[in-house]
């Protein structure tokens, strides 16, 4: 079989030409028809999530409502409780430490007041001894106490025998109370 081509070069040339501008409307069709759907695809999907966005948002707002009486009622309750704890830590034993300072004390010795300054860990006892042996073995007891230091009786306390006024200044140990019973 014998097959003759009896088209021209130039007719050859445009029938190529419209074949290949077939394909590509055709590629154009597809390109398009595809970009149509992804387009579709991202609008809805851009209406659906405002839409859960809006509905979010209207929750969060209730429930922030809803919670900020709580949250008022937190913030107290953390404010009070830091203020116990301020206080519990600038708290010391003081009634242990006067019934140690107390303990100390002899038969013959009463005390008339006991003035304790926290700022400036100072202690200051007064009172009236029956003889100057029980108020020489007070001061020692003091001396020798694991919360008192730097304990002074002045002289003028031991001029007399009997019946002395006295007035003793000292220093108080703040750690130490913390550790008494």
């Amino acid at each position: 079989m014998l097959t003759l081509n009896l088209v021209s070069q130039e007719l050859k040339q445009e029938i190529k030409l419209r074949n290949i501008y077939k394909i590509f409307k055709r590629m154009g069709y597809v390109i398009v028809f595809i970009t149509l759907v992804i387009a579709i695809c991202l609008f809805s999907a851009k209406t659906i999530l405002k839409k859960n966005l809006s509905i979010i948002s209207e929750q969060t707002s209730l429930v922030k409502s809803t919670n900020s009486g709580y949250n008022i009622k937190v913030k107290k309750i953390n404010s009070q409780l830091n203020s116990v704890i301020n206080i519990q830590k600038d708290f010391n034993k003081w009634s242990a430490a006067l019934k140690y300072i107390t303990d100390k004390c002899p038969a013959g010795i009463k005390m008339s007041y006991i003035k304790i300054n926290k700022d400036s860990a100072s202690i200051k006892i007064g009172g009236k001894s029956d003889t100057r042996e029980n108020l020489l073995v007070f001061k020692d007891n003091l001396i020798n106490s694991k919360i008192l230091t730097d304990i002074d009786l002045p002289t003028e306390s031991l001029l007399n025998k009997e019946n002395i006024n006295f007035d003793i200044n000292g220093k108080i140990n703040l750690s130490e109370i913390d550790k008494l019973n």
